[in-house]
């Protein structure tokens, strides 16, 4: 895919009513992003980037002896084995990568006694005046709204500018977490980092969205789940991605739920082990009911919703005193 062009986001800007809701100032730092996120070359170059970088962090963790000799593929080997403890060296390096990456450039994170960061979890589809104003208040999040959006696909966007600024091949801003924040503006975070098919449609007449179009979510996110070209061309992102597809559990309410149930009781999460091994989503819904108490369960089907009736529906974010992740906006 050819960057999208002034010319195409004129006619996109002015067929789907941005032209006049968003400040012109906006609109000018929109383009500059919406060129980035559409220019494959560059894309695939920042996801590159981001591979590499997570196999900098597994360096930093192994012995200093084999640190010079270690690459991509002695990394992704131990990626892929099964059954790694918790603690294994392997583990979280997307999440540390990304997670360093917003506490230096700006974003908003929730710190835990331990020092590991916490951001906010979104366990579904949440009202566009909530999202809007965990935007507004510069938190990222991990985005379970579907399984084809991707998880990490909003962060991933943002390393991406990040990448691509820090080496000077584009300019977005001098503070990303502050631009960010300047998406909570009504009009804009949809067309740059959510397009949807009824944005193609109402700009050329069709809902069929470019592949290589990563201002869509689902779009980057299948890249990465789903050509071996991204395995070659960024191997450790793509393989962290493809390793969370899973076999048997195919209903993504069940992954929300059992995902959202680790998190806020964290008193039951090694009883919840294991479930990516169970043989079905009705196997891990009564391991749910095995595990939880009728209370826990009512607090899950509240968190858990399939239509937000309310800004606070389907988030939840991190409580420090009580250690855990509580329903709602954050404070």
């Amino acid at each position: 895919m050819a960057p999208v062009t002034d010319e195409e986001l004129d006619r996109e800007y002015e067929k789907n009513d941005v032209q006049g809701k968003v400040p012109a100032a906006h609109i000018k730092k929109m383009r500059e992003i919406a060129k980035a996120l559409t220019n494959v070359t560059l894309m695939k170059w920042a996801l590159k980037s981001l591979s590499d970088k997570m196999a900098e962090q597994y360096k930093t963790r192994v012995d200093k002896t084999v640190a010079g000799v270690v690459g991509w593929k002695q990394v992704k080997a131990a990626m892929e084995k099964a059954d790694r403890e918790e603690g294994d060296v392997s583990r979280h390096l997307l999440t540390t990568v990304l997670a360093d990456f917003e506490q230096n450039n700006g974003f908003k994170c929730f710190q835990t006694t331990s020092g590991h960061p916490r951001i906010i979890q979104m366990t579904g589809l949440v009202s566009g005046p909530g999202f809007l104003a965990t935007v507004g208040a510069g938190h990222m999040a991990k985005d379970y709204v579907t399984i084809d959006h991707g998880v990490y696909s909003h962060r991933i966007q943002w390393y991406c500018m990040y990448a691509i600024q820090k080496e000077n091949k584009a300019h977005f801003g001098d503070n990303l977490g502050e631009l960010y924040k300047e998406f909570s503006k009504p009009g804009s975070w949809m067309i740059t980092f959510d397009r949807l098919g009824q944005h193609q449609e109402k700009t050329n007449g069709n809902r069929t969205i470019d592949p290589f179009d990563f201002r869509t979510p689902e779009q980057l996110n299948r890249y990465l789940r789903e050509s071996t070209d991204a395995l070659a061309e960024c191997p450790l992102v793509a393989a962290y991605m493809q390793s969370k597809k899973l076999a048997n559990i195919t209903n993504w309410k069940t992954v929300k739920r059992i995902t959202a149930a680790r998190k806020l009781f964290p008193a039951c999460k090694s009883k919840l082990d294991g479930w990516k091994k169970l043989s079905s989503n009705k196997a891990v819904e009564e391991l749910l009911k095995q595990v939880l108490s009728a209370q826990q369960l009512l607090e899950l089907s509240m968190v858990v919703v399939d239509v937000a009736k309310t800004d606070s529906a389907n988030l939840m974010t991190w409580d420090k005193d009580a250690g855990t992740y509580k329903a709602g906006l954050p404070k």
